[in-house]
């Protein structure tokens, strides 16, 4: 089986660091796993400035140029990404054509519905990721106005699309609140693959761990006094061993000095969680931006984070809303993630056309 992976938008670039582009890469990685010959049609590769990840093995990464647009249009982001998306969309066309995909699996991103274009074309079922309602997050986050048409096209890509996988039941609930068909849709959470067995030191200090992008809506600032309370539980002192950046990294900086918690600023790299003693997972107000938007209540608290899941894999304890968690139980690796969406509703007709040619 053949599966094109796509990524349209910029947002997301396909080789940097940060969860979602860890979370694009693992899902490919993981069709990779599965046995499906993978192709990653990505509008943009890397961002200047930050490291620039490994791709999966078995993985084939195509990135698209930028459609015609003059920069001064481009303050628009309706137009910005829809005239990038076109061009994707015009480039994979050419691309599906030398090795035609069985199925194509799209995140779910504003103004970029590269499927709906290219599936009757290619003759192959198009299945949509929802990792987020991404009308609410552009009016909570990225200062977009709640202006009603977003909702309008949210439902018209997650009605028109074949098959949809959410992250988590509230995204689910909330694709069938925008008319997607109850049967199209699956739950298929976050995976993690499992990480060295091996125990963090008993001496030393207890090392509270993050990795990731620093959000203003993951609420770390306002955490750490928090984070404090509780290194005065323990009897040994604590360390809070960040790795990333964003945004908010320098608000956190200062929080933690301000709520006297020791820092390991670590910047981006693969930390070692065999290292840690416990891995923190920021979980800030909802809604974040004061409730009702659209006319419509706000969808409910809907992440599946990656942290939680490979923090189950390496068998942590999570800190998450002011308190630490036992380890959950291991989640699902990535090719087991994959071979569920490859068994999904939406992909079956896929079986259908080998089965007779």
């Amino acid at each position: 089986m053949r599966v094109a992976v796509v990524c349209p938008t910029r947002r997301i670039p396909a080789l940097a660091p940060g969860g979602a582009s860890s979370h694009l890469r693992s899902i490919a990685g993981g069709f990779a796993q599965a046995g499906a010959e993978v192709d990653l049609w990505a509008a943009r590769r890397a961002r200047e400035g930050q490291p620039v990840a490994d791709l999966p093995d078995g993985v084939t990464l195509r990135v698209a140029r930028r459609g015609r647009l003059p920069g001064v249009l481009r303050r628009r982001r309706a137009w910005d990404e829809r005239v990038d998306a076109s061009a994707l969309a015009a480039q994979a066309a050419r691309w599906g054509a030398e090795r035609r995909p069985d199925v194509l699996y799209e995140r779910f991103a504003l103004f970029a519905s590269v499927g709906a274009r290219l599936r009757r074309r290619l003759g192959a079922p198009w299945v949509v990721e929802v990792n987020a309602p991404v009308a609410w997050e552009a009016a909570w986050f990225e200062g977009a106005t709640a202006d009603p048409a977003l909702l309008r096209w949210e439902e018209r890509v997650l009605q028109e699309a074949d098959g949809i996988v959410a992250v988590s039941d509230a995204l689910a609930e909330y694709a069938e609140r925008r008319g997607a068909a109850p049967a199209s849709i699956r739950v298929v959470r976050n995976g993690a693959d499992p990480s060295p067995a091996e125990t963090a030191a008993a001496d030393g200090p207890f090392v509270l761990g993050y990795a990731g992008t620093f959000k203003p809506w993951q609420g770390m600032a306002a955490a750490l006094p928090s984070i404090a309370a509780f290194a005065a539980t323990l009897d040994r002192p604590l360390t809070l061993q960040l790795w990333g950046d964003g945004p908010d990294r320098a608000a956190v900086l200062a929080a933690a000095e301000r709520s006297g918690v020791a820092v390991d600023a670590r910047g981006w790299g693969e930390p070692t969680r065999a290292a840690w003693h416990a891995a923190w997972v920021p979980l800030g107000p909802w809604p974040p931006a004061g409730g009702e938007g659209f006319g419509e209540p706000c969808p409910d608290r809907y992440f599946s984070p990656l942290k939680e899941a490979e923090a189950a894999a390496a068998r942590l304890p999570v800190f998450r809303g002011g308190r630490q968690h036992p380890p959950a139980p291991a989640p699902a690796t990535w090719e087991q993630v994959a071979r569920t969406i490859l068994g999904s509703r939406g992909v079956d007709r896929v079986k259908m056309r080998t089965a007779h040619g």
